[in-house]
């Protein structure tokens, strides 16, 4: 996967900021010296094929791999050491969401929302009323799509700067994607 560095005048304002990624798996390379920049207020969607890099690009963007080579930062920091502050400007969405299913999808959303200073509680409660998902019921006895809207809840009711979504309606039926 390859792209082009933008020129992003402050790099403290800056959400994502790759330079040179590279990666691979088991000899193959799937980053070959990834360059990228968002700018504040930038929407950005990778399209590729099965196996293109895409959910690797986002995983070392934002510090959740380490990279074979290059660097990453968001806001100006290192991805792969972001402070907590940081961290709370940041909401990520995962293509197949498994985190905390021993707690009930509002035990969740309670639990996580305690890490965001910006937390919209009555967003989270009011959405799971509007998608039928009961906040009683545990996060692993829900169907795959229920799992990713529950996820998507959790990362718009942080009201988060940096949005980043992997195939958010993976899971989703043709009436929850719309």
């Amino acid at each position: 996967m390859n792209a082009v560095l933008q020129e992003v005048t402050n790099t403290n304002d800056s959400p994502l900021i790759a330079q040179g990624l590279v990666h691979g798996y088991e000899g193959r390379s799937v980053l070959a010296g990834v360059d990228l920049a968002l700018t504040p207020g930038s929407v950005l969607g990778l399209i590729g094929r099965n196996g293109a890099g895409k959910s690797t690009l986002i995983r070392a963007m934002l510090g959740l791999l380490q990279p074979l080579s290059g660097s990453a930062t968001m806001f100006g920091e290192p991805a792969l050491k972001i402070s907590d502050a940081t961290k709370a400007r940041v909401a990520y969405v995962p293509q197949q969401p498994e985190a905390l299913a021993w707690l009930t999808a509002g035990q969740m959303l309670d639990f996580v929302g305690r890490f965001y200073p910006s937390w919209d509680a009555a967003f989270a409660n009011n959405t799971l009323e509007r998608w039928k998902i009961q906040p009683n019921r545990l996060l692993a006895k829900l169907s795959p799509g229920e799992r990713q809207r529950v996820d998507l809840i959790r990362a718009l009711a942080s009201q988060p700067d940096l949005l980043v979504l992997d195939e958010p309606a993976a899971a989703l039926d043709p009436v929850a994607r719309r």
